[in-house]
């Protein structure tokens, strides 16, 4: 027992080696705690939809959605749910590609005042988790995230970079929701021209 104590003793009196214990302590603990944030940001993106119409309920991987994106060819989901709901797959294909230009600085503006607010909250309607909570603060981090990459967006971009692991899509306002994410981000663009504008006008 004493020569533990004096063991103890010795150690702490010595700065150097001390200093490096708790150096290499701290670098440990660090590189831990960034390996879970790490791997949790990598699992955020949305990994399982489910396509539903009326009480149909299909689960389908983002894989399943990008290939038909791509090439056209729709799986068997695809085609059920297309099928009840009496869309073209066509349509529906453009649904999901189509690119709306947007500024990401723009639009993280118009997200943050109410009516962005109250868009969100009506997209969130069609896209959205199963519980439908923070439908709001995920939908405008998704748009913003989704524009800041190449200045557009798509409710195929949005669905791949939604927060969630399991996402629903209303496929019966599948279109309303595009009308809706298009005309938030024309009117931000819009309203950030009227604002340039009027300031131009006032200073000349």
């Amino acid at each position: 027992m004493k020569f533990r104590f004096q063991s103890i003793i010795n150690f702490i009196q010595r700065p150097k080696k001390w200093f490096r214990f708790l150096s290499l302590s701290l670098a440990v603990f660090l590189a831990t705690v960034s390996m879970v944030v790490f791997a949790n940001t990598g699992t955020a993106a949305a990994k399982k939809v489910v396509l539903y119409y009326g009480p149909q309920q299909l689960p389908l991987s983002v894989e399943e959605l990008e290939e038909f994106a791509d090439t056209g060819e729709a799986s068997k989901t695809i085609r059920f749910i297309t099928g009840i709901a009496g869309q073209d797959r066509d349509a529906f294909r453009t649904v999901l590609t189509q690119n709306i230009p947007a500024n990401p600085k723009t639009l993280d503006n118009t997200l943050n005042f109410i009516v962005g607010e109250l868009f969100l909250y009506e997209i969130g309607q069609t896209i959205h988790t199963p519980s439908r909570r923070k439908v709001i603060e995920a939908l405008r981090s998704t748009l913003v995230l989704s524009a800041a990459d190449d200045r557009k967006i798509s409710l195929l971009e949005i669905i791949q970079k939604y927060p969630a692991q399991e996402l629903y899509i209303n496929t019966r306002n599948l279109q309303k929701a595009y009308g809706q994410v298009s005309f938030l981000v024309d009117g931000a663009r819009k309203g950030a021209a009227f604002v340039q504008d009027s300031l131009a006008e006032i200073i000349c």
